[in-house]
């Protein structure tokens, strides 16, 4: 007994030098563990444009959608977009896409790649999988606000195939 009390304070002692170390005194969010700064950008984003079927026109259909980028590193994020057509025969995408990007002063393109569910309503309303690849552009025109073009290509399964050509607003955290 005597010696785990004899361990245990040498173990508190040796605990309070390892963490006098590992403290600094520069800016908030530098301390050593803080975990109360997310690193990385985090935006929310509306988009609307135009959701077309590739088999026939009269399937396309005005479109409104949100999104969330989450850019925790310089060249590769993940966004996901929630997108849905307003006229008959409506269908939505869901998607949670890579995305590879990079900043060119305030001019920001990417592109992204990854699975999706898009709930068709063709004959009957189904939800399928579906694989969305696209390219777009963002321009930064504050330092929160931003503005850009997106096209989304997704490939679903076992049923057309849908182009999404959207305008994108965001806010950037």
């Amino acid at each position: 007994m005597k010696t785990f009390l004899i361990s245990l304070f040498a173990l508190s002692i040796l605990s309070n030098l390892h963490a006098a170390e590992k403290r600094t005194d520069g800016p908030p969010g530098s301390e050593y563990a803080d975990f109360s700064k997310l690193e990385g950008d985090l935006s929310f984003g509306a988009q609307f444009g135009a959701l077309l079927s590739t088999r026939s026109h009269q399937n396309s259909s005005f479109a409104v959608g949100v999104d969330g980028d989450y850019r925790p590193y310089a060249l590769f994020g993940f966004r996901f977009t929630a997108l849905q057509g307003l006229s008959s025969p409506r269908s939505s995408t869901f998607s949670l896409t890579p995305l590879l990007h990079t900043k060119i002063s305030n001019f920001e393109p990417y592109v992204l790649a990854g699975p999706s569910v898009a709930i068709v309503t063709t004959p009957s309303t189904k939800a399928k999988f579906a694989v969305s690849i696209g390219v777009g552009a963002d321009i930064d025109l504050t330092q929160h606000l931003g503005l850009g073009m997106l096209w989304t290509y997704h490939s679903i399964i076992d049923s057309s195939d849908l182009h999404a050509l959207t305008a994108r607003i965001s806010y950037k955290f």
